[in-house]
């Protein structure tokens, strides 16, 4: 959006101003301006949590009914936070990971990022015996923080006959996971 303020003001100036030389100069920014826009151009998204690229993550958590959560990836976007996990319900029933809308959050920096759920599989449910495997998309920014939290099924315990455990696992994501290596790829989400 700047950069096309920007790009407006520059085009606004060249048709006020009669020199021809001062038209070129403008013209010359407002193309410079314009080329920041392309995918492969240093846009307004090129810091990127871990570069644009997910950072892996060995994350394996057993629940008390006998499910295993395992996380392996996040990447942080402009607008949302991806987690790619795994479930396998070894339970004796089915399980659910969002039993109530809003009840499966991220926390960093004291906010909360929403899980947007699949139009699917709404409550995340996992069926006896069964595995379920993908990515969790959270809504929103993720602030730069070393402080990253899954909240599953918030106000929930983890007991051995719960359908619907409740748990928070840390995330060891570090500082540099917000590094900025320089790329120049945007996020195309």
């Amino acid at each position: 959006m700047r950069q096309a303020i920007i790009l407006g003001v520059a085009l606004a100036l060249a048709g006020c101003s009669g020199g021809a030389q001062d038209g070129a100069n403008t013209a010359a920014v407002a193309d410079a301006n314009a080329a920041d826009l392309t995918p492969e151009g240093p846009g307004l998204t090129a810091r990127l949590f871990g570069g644009g690229k997910p950072q892996p993550l060995q994350i394996q958590q057993q629940f008390a009914n006998g499910a295993i959560l395992y996380i392996t990836s996040i990447q942080a976007k402009p607008t949302e936070t991806v987690l790619t996990v795994k479930v396998v319900n070894g339970a004796e029933r089915d399980i659910r990971l969002d039993w109530s809308d809003q009840k499966t959050f991220l926390v960093a920096g004291g906010q909360k990022f929403f899980l947007s759920p699949p139009l699917e599989n709404k409550d995340l449910k996992v069926t006896e015996g069964s595995t379920m495997q993908g990515e969790l998309v959270f809504l929103g920014t993720l602030p730069e923080t070393g402080q990253v939290a899954l909240v599953i099924n918030d106000g929930m315990s983890d007991s051995q006959y719960s359908g619907d455990p409740g748990i928070s696992i840390p995330l060891p994501v570090t500082s540099a996971a917000w590094s900025d290596d320089g790329s120049k790829k945007n996020s195309a989400a």
